[in-house]
């Protein structure tokens, strides 16, 4: 494994077209953040499940296609950006374990979602929640590659950190895009079912853009260059940001490492969104 010190974004692929779609948005953010690009296959056989005799022969073969697999990601990779520095590994186990170990010091961990359960509302595969809840690094969960064209949008919750903030203002910079902040907000003291008055709303509204300004503050002073649209909204938080990953680039949110002792490892809001957002997530450990 190499011991550059260099920036670096990983990404880990496997035979998935999602996976495909990860490799290229990885390659795509490493040229503009002008890292190196290291592109991890883990791979694996249960041994205990086959003849003594076909053992070692299996293992081979699988062997085989996991180089097979790199190799033809190495070339797609140097045919999108032939001055991307790059290095493979292989990684034997498994894949949520070698990617963590993999993402130590990196920039940015990558991932293609791969929806590969029975039940139709799970879109994110094993690997990538678990990735996406640990680790070290953000992490981008690729279904499809969006338009590089489209805005960053970032969810900024009343207590947000300032590290989202910044990863979307980087973000938006590095491809030439506006940030959309966005906040949905909800009033407890109203039943369900039923909706906030008019006036409620107005001053509800005005009062979260004004706290939402006053966090986006510091981060617009270090990218003047980024335009920037706030949009708050008597909305569910994690509705808003799936309704405004469309037409989208990238959505940003924020996901707390020190939760309570029985919480999930993600909050609901970033949960939903990793599972229902139309465009990459990123998550960025806070």
């Amino acid at each position: 494994m190499t011991t550059s010190r260099d920036p670096y974004v990983v990404v880990g692929i496997d035979e998935s077209a999602a996976s495909q779609a990860a490799l290229d948005w990885a390659a795509d953010d490493a040229a503009a953040r002008h890292d190196q690009l290291r592109v991890g296959h883990a791979w694996r056989i249960a041994l205990r499940q086959l003849p003594d005799a076909d053992g070692g022969r299996l293992v081979e073969a699988a062997r085989q296609a996991a180089e097979e697999l790199v190799a033809r990601a190495e070339r797609r990779v140097r045919d999108r950006h032939p001055e991307l520095e790059l290095t493979t590994e292989l990684l034997p186990g498994e894949p949520a374990v070698n990617l963590l170990s993999l993402a130590e010091g990196a920039d940015l961990l990558v991932v293609g979602a791969r929806g590969l359960s029975r039940f139709p509302e799970l879109l994110l595969g094993s690997v990538g929640e678990t990735l996406a809840a640990h680790s070290p690094c953000p992490v981008a969960v690729v279904r499809t590659a969006a338009s590089g064209s489209g805005p960053v949008v970032v969810g900024v919750a009343p207590d947000e950190r300032r590290e989202p903030v910044e990863f979307a203002f980087a973000e938006a910079e590095r491809r030439g895009v506006p940030v959309r902040a966005v906040r949905g907000w909800l009033d407890p003291q109203t039943p369900p079912g039923h909706t906030v008055p008019p006036a409620e709303v107005v001053e509800r509204d005005r009062a979260e853009r004004e706290e939402l300004a006053t966090v986006l503050a510091p981060v617009r002073e270090a990218f003047p260059s980024v335009a920037v649209r706030i949009e708050v909204g008597p909305v569910e938080p994690e509705a808003a940001l799936v309704d405004a990953s469309w037409d989208t680039s990238l959505l940003v949110v924020g996901a707390r490492r020190h939760r309570g002792r029985f919480a999930l490892p993600l909050g609901r809001v970033t949960r939903r969104a990793l599972h229902h957002a139309r465009c990459p997530v990123a998550v960025v450990p806070v």
